[in-house]
């Protein structure tokens, strides 16, 4: 929980500058209410965060900005998020319609910002899922995200954030079959790490 919190602030805190693509990197004001977002949501301030939900809806309709801001809302305004209650069904709908945009960038030249949302919001999915003891319906997404992480590392250099998600990556590649051996014999199918 904390790694979410921690993450989204950093990249939409202070990152956006780093990334290429589409006009909102280079939107100062829009940049500014995706910050007062997300001090509103981790404050539980939802109203106040819904308008500024609604600002993004209205200025970037077809980014998946606007459905991850709806989803983080969600997930914190009904936290502990349990499938079947309120909250959840909404939660699923708004991070798949975040990756389907994201793919929709991804195939318009926007690497950077496409494989971020896409990774994002499938690790949020994942961990709802994992959550709610579904652990069939997080593995399905594994191999998306291991895809996004992979073409992370040659995203390094055009976004910053990219060296925490594939330093996380690096680290547990490495550190997870020492202290589980188990999976050593697994490991050996993936990237290795650093």
């Amino acid at each position: 929980m904390r790694f979410s919190k921690l993450f989204i602030l950093i990249f939409f805190g202070n990152s956006f500058q780093y990334a290429s693509g589409v006009d909102l990197i280079h939107d100062t004001s829009t940049l500014d209410q995706v910050r007062i977002e997300i001090n509103q949501v981790y404050n539980y301030q939802f109203d106040s965060a819904n308008n500024t939900l609604v600002y993004l809806q209205n200025t970037y309709p077809n980014h998946p900005v606007t459905p991850f801001f709806e989803g983080l809302i969600y997930y914190w305004k009904y936290y502990p998020l349990i499938s079947g209650k309120p909250g959840a069904g909404e939660f699923e709908q708004v991070m798949e319609e975040t990756w389907q945009r994201s793919r929709i960038l991804k195939e318009y030249g926007n690497q950077t910002e496409g494989v971020f949302f896409e990774l994002m919001s499938r690790a949020f999915i994942v961990m709802y899922h994992a959550d709610n003891g579904r652990s069939s319906k997080a593995i399905s997404h594994l191999g998306k995200i291991y895809r996004d992480i992979l073409a992370s590392f040659d995203l390094q250099e055009n976004f910053i954030e990219f060296f925490f998600i594939t330093g996380l990556y690096n680290y547990y590649r490495e550190a997870y079959p020492e202290a589980h051996p188990v999976y050593k014999p697994a490991a050996v199918f993936f990237r290795r790490g650093d």
